[in-house]
């Protein structure tokens, strides 16, 4: 009789794919933008040119603004690791916070972090510094995540609405649920 392997360390990616499937388009929008987000961290942010030696590439984790760089990363991961369970089905912690507030709240904050890394860069540089496509990917899908995390709340806003305003169901008998003795 053979043994089947254990599989309790491996990620499942059916029930993976399935649950990602199931989140609204702007959740997939948000957790794109904010994977995209910690990836660009490691890509080159700006670039710098010494008078006799070679271009040096600065990411998110040197130079002067590594302490921002890394906020930025941080916050980011935060908002990603806060679809962790609803993408792979784990009983973690569970904070009672939105998750449009989450994502819009780190969203924000990063993109006014990044902002003032830029201002950092420019002024701390010298006359020939590059921004590079590194800070300038963060900034693009820090918007992109911000204007998906408030279409979200307006979309669960109207979806709580409608739901106030139904209509009363049928039940098993035909009747409606509804108290027909009220004038």
């Amino acid at each position: 009789m053979k043994s089947r392997p254990s599989h309790s360390n491996k990620i499942d990616l059916v029930p993976l794919s399935q649950n990602l499937r199931k989140l609204a388009f702007e959740d997939k929008v948000a957790l794109g933008a904010h994977v995209g987000t910690v990836i660009a961290c490691f890509l080159p942010w700006v670039s710098t040119t010494t008078l006799y030696g070679p271009t040096n590439f600065i990411n998110a984790f040197t130079g002067v603004s590594w302490l921002i760089g890394s906020l930025v990363f941080i916050l980011s991961l935060l908002a990603t690791t806060s679809f962790i369970n609803e993408l792979f089905e784990k009983k973690l912690p569970h904070i009672n916070i939105p998750r449009t507030t989450i994502i819009g709240v780190a969203s924000i904050q990063s993109l006014l972090l990044q902002l003032c890394a830029w201002s950092v860069l420019r002024s701390t540089g010298n006359a020939d510094i590059e921004f590079r496509f590194g800070l300038v990917a963060c900034v693009l899908l820090q918007i992109v995540a911000l204007v998906a995390a408030w279409l979200r709340a307006r979309s669960s806003k109207k979806e709580a609405v409608n739901k106030f305003f139904q209509l009363p169901t049928q039940g098993k008998s035909g009747e409606s649920t509804t108290n027909h003795n009220t004038i």
